[in-house]
Protein backbone atom coordinates (compact mmCIF):
# COMPACT_ATOMS: atom_id res chain seq x y z
CA UNK A 1 0.00 0.00 0.00
CA UNK A 2 1.61 3.45 -1.18
CA UNK A 3 0.73 4.83 2.31
CA UNK A 4 2.59 2.60 4.17
CA UNK A 5 5.42 3.06 2.24
CA UNK A 6 5.59 6.42 3.68
CA UNK A 7 5.52 5.28 7.33
CA UNK A 8 8.68 3.65 6.49
CA UNK A 9 10.57 7.21 7.13
CA UNK A 10 10.05 6.88 10.73
CA UNK A 11 12.69 4.96 12.48
CA UNK A 12 11.29 5.52 15.70
CA UNK A 13 12.56 3.53 19.26
CA UNK A 14 10.01 2.56 22.41
CA UNK A 15 12.33 0.70 25.30
CA UNK A 16 11.15 -1.99 26.94
CA UNK A 17 9.74 -2.19 29.76
CA UNK A 18 10.43 -3.39 33.98
CA UNK A 19 9.41 -6.44 34.38
CA UNK A 20 6.61 -6.45 37.53
CA UNK A 21 4.44 -9.48 36.53
CA UNK A 22 5.08 -12.61 34.27
CA UNK A 23 6.55 -12.14 30.88
CA UNK A 24 4.52 -14.48 28.12
CA UNK A 25 5.76 -15.57 24.32
CA UNK A 26 3.00 -13.68 22.47
CA UNK A 27 0.79 -15.46 20.35
CA UNK A 28 -1.45 -12.35 19.04
CA UNK A 29 -0.75 -10.43 16.50
CA UNK A 30 1.06 -6.81 16.98
CA UNK A 31 -2.24 -4.72 18.02
CA UNK A 32 -0.84 -2.13 15.36
CA UNK A 33 0.21 -3.38 12.27
CA UNK A 34 3.73 -1.74 12.24
CA UNK A 35 6.31 -2.56 9.08
CA UNK A 36 9.61 -4.37 10.49
CA UNK A 37 11.67 -1.11 10.02
CA UNK A 38 10.27 0.54 12.65
CA UNK A 39 10.73 -0.38 15.87
CA UNK A 40 7.77 1.06 17.55
CA UNK A 41 6.45 -2.27 19.02
CA UNK A 42 3.98 -3.62 21.17
CA UNK A 43 5.13 -4.73 24.82
CA UNK A 44 3.27 -7.83 26.05
CA UNK A 45 2.38 -8.34 30.03
CA UNK A 46 -0.04 -10.81 31.42
CA UNK A 47 -2.00 -11.21 34.62
CA UNK A 48 -4.89 -13.03 36.71
CA UNK A 49 -8.20 -11.48 35.59
CA UNK A 50 -9.61 -12.67 39.14
CA UNK A 51 -7.21 -10.59 40.71
CA UNK A 52 -6.62 -6.91 42.05
CA UNK A 53 -3.49 -6.33 39.27
CA UNK A 54 -0.94 -3.46 39.28
CA UNK A 55 1.38 -3.50 36.11
CA UNK A 56 4.10 -1.52 35.71
CA UNK A 57 4.59 -1.15 32.13
CA UNK A 58 8.15 1.08 31.61
CA UNK A 59 9.48 4.55 32.23
CA UNK A 60 7.04 5.01 35.17
CA UNK A 61 3.85 4.20 33.65
CA UNK A 62 1.40 2.05 35.64
CA UNK A 63 -1.83 0.21 34.35
CA UNK A 64 -4.32 -1.10 37.73
CA UNK A 65 -6.90 -3.75 36.63
CA UNK A 66 -9.62 -4.36 39.69
CA UNK A 67 -10.59 -8.14 39.84
CA UNK A 68 -13.30 -9.84 37.87
CA UNK A 69 -13.48 -6.37 35.56
CA UNK A 70 -13.10 -8.04 31.92
CA UNK A 71 -15.37 -10.14 30.01
CA UNK A 72 -15.50 -12.55 26.14
CA UNK A 73 -17.75 -11.75 23.74
CA UNK A 74 -20.50 -13.76 25.09
CA UNK A 75 -20.54 -11.30 28.23
CA UNK A 76 -18.94 -13.56 30.46
CA UNK A 77 -16.83 -12.65 33.79
CA UNK A 78 -13.57 -14.05 32.80
CA UNK A 79 -10.89 -15.99 35.15
CA UNK A 80 -7.63 -16.98 34.71
CA UNK A 81 -4.59 -15.57 32.80
CA UNK A 82 -5.09 -12.76 30.32
CA UNK A 83 -2.63 -11.29 27.87
CA UNK A 84 -2.03 -7.39 27.27
CA UNK A 85 -0.59 -5.84 23.88
CA UNK A 86 0.36 -2.08 24.65
CA UNK A 87 1.55 0.09 22.24
CA UNK A 88 3.47 3.42 24.15
CA UNK A 89 3.16 6.61 22.17
CA UNK A 90 5.90 8.96 23.74
CA UNK A 91 7.17 11.15 21.27
CA UNK A 92 6.05 13.72 18.74
CA UNK A 93 7.97 11.87 16.19
CA UNK A 94 5.88 8.66 17.51
CA UNK A 95 3.05 10.69 17.45
CA UNK A 96 3.09 11.24 13.72
CA UNK A 97 3.92 7.61 12.77
CA UNK A 98 0.67 6.89 14.69
CA UNK A 99 -1.23 9.19 12.64
CA UNK A 100 0.20 7.70 9.50
CA UNK A 101 -0.18 4.46 10.45
CA UNK A 102 -3.96 4.47 11.90
CA UNK A 103 -5.35 7.39 10.37
CA UNK A 104 -6.12 8.88 13.98
CA UNK A 105 -5.72 12.60 13.18
CA UNK A 106 -9.92 13.34 13.01
CA UNK A 107 -10.62 14.83 15.73
CA UNK A 108 -14.63 15.43 17.18
CA UNK A 109 -13.39 18.65 19.00
CA UNK A 110 -10.86 20.53 17.70
CA UNK A 111 -7.38 20.09 18.30
CA UNK A 112 -6.14 18.48 21.68
CA UNK A 113 -3.07 18.40 23.49
CA UNK A 114 -2.26 14.88 24.32
CA UNK A 115 -0.37 14.55 27.59
CA UNK A 116 0.56 10.48 26.10
CA UNK A 117 -1.25 8.29 23.81
CA UNK A 118 -1.29 4.65 24.63
CA UNK A 119 -2.99 1.49 22.78
CA UNK A 120 -4.15 -1.50 24.40
CA UNK A 121 -5.38 -4.41 23.69
CA UNK A 122 -6.59 -7.71 26.02
CA UNK A 123 -6.58 -11.28 24.89
CA UNK A 124 -7.62 -14.68 26.58
CA UNK A 125 -6.65 -17.68 24.20
CA UNK A 126 -6.02 -15.38 21.76
CA UNK A 127 -9.83 -14.14 21.63
CA UNK A 128 -10.16 -10.15 22.24
CA UNK A 129 -11.79 -9.82 25.46
CA UNK A 130 -13.34 -6.51 27.03
CA UNK A 131 -14.02 -3.97 29.69
CA UNK A 132 -17.52 -5.53 32.05
CA UNK A 133 -20.08 -2.63 32.01
CA UNK A 134 -19.43 -0.65 34.55
CA UNK A 135 -15.66 -1.25 35.39
CA UNK A 136 -12.74 0.87 34.57
CA UNK A 137 -9.13 0.20 34.72
CA UNK A 138 -6.74 3.08 35.69
CA UNK A 139 -4.07 4.43 34.10
CA UNK A 140 -0.76 7.01 34.96
CA UNK A 141 1.61 7.84 33.12
CA UNK A 142 4.56 10.88 33.45
CA UNK A 143 4.55 13.31 31.69
CA UNK A 144 6.94 16.77 31.40
CA UNK A 145 4.04 18.75 30.97
CA UNK A 146 2.46 21.01 33.35
CA UNK A 147 -0.53 18.93 34.04
CA UNK A 148 -3.72 21.17 34.17
CA UNK A 149 -6.40 19.51 33.96
CA UNK A 150 -8.32 17.81 30.60
CA UNK A 151 -10.17 14.58 30.04
CA UNK A 152 -9.66 11.04 28.93
CA UNK A 153 -10.08 10.72 24.94
CA UNK A 154 -10.81 7.66 23.70
CA UNK A 155 -10.17 6.21 20.28
CA UNK A 156 -13.55 6.02 18.19
CA UNK A 157 -13.66 4.25 14.98
CA UNK A 158 -16.07 5.69 12.34
CA UNK A 159 -14.90 2.68 9.71
CA UNK A 160 -11.75 0.32 9.90
CA UNK A 161 -9.46 2.71 9.05
CA UNK A 162 -10.70 6.18 10.32
CA UNK A 163 -10.38 6.99 13.60
CA UNK A 164 -11.11 10.09 15.56
CA UNK A 165 -11.35 10.70 19.06
CA UNK A 166 -14.05 10.84 21.46
CA UNK A 167 -14.43 12.61 24.82
CA UNK A 168 -14.66 10.23 27.90
CA UNK A 169 -16.03 10.23 31.67
CA UNK A 170 -13.23 10.81 33.03
CA UNK A 171 -11.49 13.49 33.90
CA UNK A 172 -7.47 13.75 34.01
CA UNK A 173 -6.21 14.76 37.37
CA UNK A 174 -2.35 15.09 38.76
CA UNK A 175 -0.67 12.58 40.44
CA UNK A 176 2.61 11.36 41.82
CA UNK A 177 3.55 7.72 42.36
CA UNK A 178 6.25 5.61 43.26
CA UNK A 179 7.32 2.57 40.82
CA UNK A 180 10.52 0.46 42.06
CA UNK A 181 11.91 2.91 44.45
CA UNK A 182 11.44 6.05 42.00
CA UNK A 183 8.94 8.69 42.57
CA UNK A 184 7.00 9.95 39.40
CA UNK A 185 4.38 12.48 38.34
CA UNK A 186 2.14 13.10 35.84
CA UNK A 187 -1.41 12.14 35.16
CA UNK A 188 -4.50 9.73 36.13
CA UNK A 189 -7.22 8.91 34.95
CA UNK A 190 -10.21 5.88 34.45
CA UNK A 191 -10.84 4.13 30.85
CA UNK A 192 -13.91 1.68 30.86
CA UNK A 193 -12.55 0.26 27.63
CA UNK A 194 -9.13 -0.77 25.80
CA UNK A 195 -7.93 0.36 22.37
CA UNK A 196 -6.68 4.01 21.90
CA UNK A 197 -6.19 5.73 24.78
CA UNK A 198 -4.89 9.84 25.49
CA UNK A 199 -5.00 12.19 28.56
CA UNK A 200 -5.99 15.25 26.83
CA UNK A 201 -6.84 18.82 27.08
CA UNK A 202 -8.46 20.87 24.29
CA UNK A 203 -6.92 24.04 23.10
CA UNK A 204 -9.23 26.68 23.35
CA UNK A 205 -9.04 29.88 21.45
CA UNK A 206 -9.58 30.53 17.98
CA UNK A 207 -7.96 29.12 15.18
CA UNK A 208 -6.67 30.33 11.68
CA UNK A 209 -6.80 28.41 8.29
CA UNK A 210 -3.35 26.45 6.89
CA UNK A 211 -3.62 25.22 3.80
CA UNK A 212 -0.54 24.03 1.73
CA UNK A 213 -1.14 23.16 -2.20
CA UNK A 214 1.14 20.97 -4.07
CA UNK A 215 3.75 22.10 -6.72
CA UNK A 216 3.06 20.15 -9.93
CA UNK A 217 4.11 16.80 -10.40
CA UNK A 218 3.17 15.92 -7.16
CA UNK A 219 0.80 13.37 -6.51
CA UNK A 220 -1.41 14.18 -3.66
CA UNK A 221 -2.09 10.59 -2.78
CA UNK A 222 1.33 9.86 -1.78
CA UNK A 223 1.63 12.84 0.12
CA UNK A 224 1.19 13.52 3.71
CA UNK A 225 1.05 17.07 4.86
CA UNK A 226 1.19 17.79 9.49
CA UNK A 227 1.64 20.83 11.28
CA UNK A 228 3.66 19.52 14.47
CA UNK A 229 3.36 21.91 17.74
CA UNK A 230 6.26 23.02 19.15
CA UNK A 231 4.75 23.51 22.80
CA UNK A 232 2.13 20.79 22.90
CA UNK A 233 2.20 17.04 22.20
CA UNK A 234 0.04 16.71 19.68
CA UNK A 235 -0.09 17.10 15.67
CA UNK A 236 -2.54 18.54 13.59
CA UNK A 237 -2.73 16.15 10.09
CA UNK A 238 -3.94 18.39 7.07
CA UNK A 239 -6.88 17.41 5.32
CA UNK A 240 -7.10 17.15 1.16
CA UNK A 241 -9.86 18.89 -0.26
CA UNK A 242 -11.66 16.80 -2.41
CA UNK A 243 -11.11 17.35 -6.23
CA UNK A 244 -7.69 19.39 -5.44
CA UNK A 245 -4.00 19.45 -4.73
CA UNK A 246 -4.68 21.48 -1.40
CA UNK A 247 -4.37 20.38 2.29
CA UNK A 248 -6.25 22.42 5.30
CA UNK A 249 -6.22 21.77 9.05
CA UNK A 250 -7.79 24.79 11.57
CA UNK A 251 -4.69 25.46 14.00
CA UNK A 252 -5.04 27.41 16.88
CA UNK A 253 -4.42 30.91 16.84
CA UNK A 254 -1.03 31.93 18.32
CA UNK A 255 0.91 28.63 18.06
CA UNK A 256 4.27 27.65 17.02
CA UNK A 257 5.14 24.55 15.08
CA UNK A 258 6.61 23.29 12.23
CA UNK A 259 4.87 22.64 8.55
CA UNK A 260 5.74 19.17 7.56
CA UNK A 261 5.23 17.88 3.86
CA UNK A 262 6.03 14.25 2.87
CA UNK A 263 6.05 12.78 -0.71
CA UNK A 264 6.76 9.31 -2.16
CA UNK A 265 7.74 10.95 -5.87
CA UNK A 266 8.26 7.06 -6.59
CA UNK A 267 9.59 4.15 -5.09
CA UNK A 268 12.83 4.60 -2.83
CA UNK A 269 12.41 8.39 -3.47
CA UNK A 270 11.07 11.10 -1.37
CA UNK A 271 10.66 14.62 -1.04
CA UNK A 272 10.46 16.53 2.46
CA UNK A 273 9.48 19.17 3.63
CA UNK A 274 9.99 21.02 7.19
CA UNK A 275 9.35 24.85 7.50
CA UNK A 276 9.10 26.75 11.05
CA UNK A 277 5.81 28.16 11.52
CA UNK A 278 4.02 31.15 14.01
CA UNK A 279 -0.06 30.56 13.32
CA UNK A 280 -1.08 34.39 13.65
CA UNK A 281 -3.55 34.61 10.12
CA UNK A 282 -4.96 32.18 7.62
CA UNK A 283 -1.80 31.23 6.24
CA UNK A 284 -1.30 29.33 2.24
CA UNK A 285 2.10 27.57 1.02
CA UNK A 286 2.72 26.26 -2.08
CA UNK A 287 4.41 22.96 -1.04
CA UNK A 288 8.38 22.59 -2.54
CA UNK A 289 9.51 19.12 -0.58
CA UNK A 290 13.34 18.64 -2.11
CA UNK A 291 14.75 15.41 -2.66
CA UNK A 292 16.88 13.93 0.48
CA UNK A 293 17.55 10.91 2.22
CA UNK A 294 15.83 8.80 4.73
CA UNK A 295 18.19 9.16 7.22
CA UNK A 296 17.69 13.32 6.85
CA UNK A 297 13.97 12.20 7.08
CA UNK A 298 14.67 10.80 10.23
CA UNK A 299 16.64 12.58 11.87
CA UNK A 300 14.48 15.66 11.42
CA UNK A 301 11.40 14.33 12.79
CA UNK A 302 13.18 12.88 15.43
CA UNK A 303 14.77 15.89 16.33
CA UNK A 304 10.89 17.57 16.39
Amino acid sequence: MKQNIIILLLLLTLVGCKEDVDEFEPYVETAIAFPEVVDLKPIYKQFNAEEDSRIDLGGGEVLRFPANSLENRNGQTLTGKIDLSITQIRKKADLIYAYMNSNIGRLDMGQINNYHVIHIKAYQNTQEVFMRSGKSFTLKSPTNQSVAGGHLWQGLAYTPNDFGWEKGESSVSASSWEVGGSGYSGVSYDADRLGWLSGAQAFGGTGYSLCVSLTEGLDAGKTKVYFVFDDAFSVAELKILSDTQIFCGTIPSGSKGHLIVINEEEPGVYRYQNESLTITEDKEFSAQPRITVLENIILSLNAL
